[in-house]
């Protein structure tokens, strides 16, 4: 019900202040914030595709509760200038790329602060405009491949070949 035509327009920008080598902070690393928006053809922003290469790790393994991390506080900024667009994270190559020498604790509070600084450089990213040389063509191919499902029960030990399931899930 929603398809409609829509133009992608990939912008960059360079984020200060997130995310260092977690164990080398005066390593070099990357710090370009990438955006790809399929944009309408009245300008407005019907999805965001945001690439910043960082573990979302401000919290620490102590932390019981789920939480997108600071992935999830770029969101909901973002959707506070763009409410009706889907936004999308893609981390790419993070390595060894982490907030460890630039959080100030592990706080729910430091998520809020980290995200909403990326989210201000990607709103401040797509209000620049695209670069007319940046005009390409979007191209794909695909080829379908089978995948057979294997029977678990016969790839199992020879042992638990025979068992009934709940003495399978027991073991």
């Amino acid at each position: 019900a929603g398809l409609e035509p829509i133009s992608l327009v990939w912008r960059t920008g360079t984020v200060d202040g997130i995310g260092t080598d977690r164990n080398q902070p005066d390593v070099p690393v990357d710090q370009t914030v990438t955006t790809l928006c399929c944009e309408r053809a009245d300008g407005s922003i019907k999805a965001i595709l945001f690439h910043y290469a960082c573990h979302p790790t401000i919290l620490s393994a102590a932390t019981r509760e789920y939480s997108a991390d600071f992935v999830g506080a770029v969101r909901n900024r973002l959707h506070q200038d763009y409410p009706q667009a889907v936004c999308m994270f893609l981390n790419g190559a993070q390595g060894d790329i982490s907030t460890r020498f630039r959080r100030r604790d592990q706080s729910f509070a430091e998520v809020e602060r980290l995200g909403t600084h990326l989210a201000e450089i990607i709103l401040d990213v797509l209000k620049q405009p695209q670069a007319p040389d940046d005009n390409h063509e979007l191209a794909f191919d695909g080829q379908p491949i089978s995948l057979p499902f294997r029977d678990l029960a016969t790839a199992a030990a020879p042992e638990m070949a025979n068992a009934d399931m709940t003495t399978r899930i027991e073991q």
